[in-house]
């Protein structure tokens, strides 16, 4: 791996069809619908950040961001924290951090706190407060190197301070409040950590978790009983060999009953209700079975019979509440059928017919509305 600054590495790995750029990744409404089944879907692309209305562009719904969203995290009350590289909304000045109300303007109330770099993932707490991951050293007048924690109001929360010594990628809050990151760090708060680990509310690590991974960490996705599935561009995990997906117990141990292995890098995870796992990235070939950048699995981690067959990377999947399943990235068929980045999947794995946004760049990540 070329050894230069996170940004452009990032972005040449994602030009040479390997990996995802949170540079690159962007790693998310609408004038009112006439039907209430219409469907709302936000939708982040290199330019800033869209939606779709029923695949079609909802003229009232425009943030404007002047560079890269990459993360949208929808609030309990409706409103929108977006986070990026972008330095001013709709020309008034927000530094890689805003809120929006959810007609996408900009949210007053929301500190305009500065943060020195990139933002690539965002999580809100139970209590409303908010965490953000990415590559940066300061948030507003506090050292916060690569994680930090907002209060409600966007202000920084000063008793939070874990100290990541290297990149985040992703960030996911248990229902008991501890907080499981990933990325390419090697360090929390000076101790020893490979690319995951487990923090505490207050900020502090978790001791007993601490699987260790060799390569990128990238996507979460957790299990109501508290397993952790993770996807990124490692071979070994906790010890085992791993390739690029991994399933782990609550205390940090490898499932040794769940060993799908990818090919290639896992950007995307999302967990339907019946426990299968959606898997979306750059391989090839999972479980020992084709899938083109999308796959479904079992709960023993084989592939089951869902195969879109997607033509380029996959870097973002959300499920509907109806079941159907969101894709966005930088194909530009799926299925045999002509959708550029953003595609919406029958419960089988078949494309929507009815559902054709056309995304002009690249889709790094999406979000559904509560409205359907």
């Amino acid at each position: 791996m070329l050894v230069i600054d996170q940004p452009f590495r990032d972005f040449f790995r994602m030009a040479a069809g390997c990996c995802r750029s949170p540079f690159g990744p962007v790693s998310e409404r609408a004038a009112k619908a006439p039907m209430a089944s219409l469907i709302r879907v936000l939708i982040f692309a290199i330019g800033g950040l869209a939606q779709a209305v029923c695949a079609q562009t909802s003229a009232g719904f425009d943030p404007n961001a002047n560079g890269q969203v990459n993360t949208l995290v929808v609030q309990a009350d409706g409103k929108l924290i977006i986070g990026g590289s972008f330095t001013t909304i709709g020309g008034v000045a927000r530094t890689r951090i805003a809120r929006l109300a959810a007609d996408g303007k900009l949210d007053p109330g929301f500190a305009a706190v500065v943060v020195d770099g990139r933002i690539k993932v965002v999580a809100v707490q139970a209590d409303g407060k908010i965490l953000i991951g990415g590559g940066f050293a300061q948030v507003g007048a506090s050292v916060r190197p690569n994680l930090a924690r907002l209060d409600a109001n966007g202000s920084v929360d000063t008793s939070f301070d874990p100290a990541v010594g290297g990149f985040v990628y992703a960030l996911r809050v248990r229902p008991d409040g501890r907080i499981v990151i990933g990325g390419a760090f090697a360090t929390i708060n000076g101790q020893p950590r490979s690319r995951i680990a487990q923090l505490n509310g207050d900020g502090s690590l978790d001791a007993a978790f601490n699987p260790g991974a060799d390569s990128l960490v990238e996507a979460f996705a957790l299990y109501p009983d508290g397993r952790l599935a993770v996807g990124g561009d490692f071979t070994m995990i906790g010890g085992q060999a791993r390739s690029r997906i991994a399933r782990l117990l609550p205390d940090g141990n490898v499932d040794v009953g769940f060993a799908p292995n990818a090919n290639a890098e896992v950007f995307a995870l999302a967990l339907q209700d019946d426990g299968k796992l959606l898997v979306g990235g750059g391989f090839i070939s999972i479980a020992g079975q084709t899938r083109n950048r999308v796959a479904r699995l079992n709960t023993d981690g084989t592939a089951d019979a869902f195969n879109p067959n997607a033509s380029s990377i996959i870097f973002a999947i959300v499920l509907q509440a109806d079941g159907k399943v969101l894709i966005g990235g930088d194909f530009t068929s799926v299925g045999g059928q002509t959708r550029n980045r953003v595609a919406r999947l029958n419960v089988t794995g078949s494309v929507d017919p009815g559902f054709n946004a056309n995304s002009a760049g690249t889709v790094f990540a999406l979000a559904a509305l509560s409205s359907g």
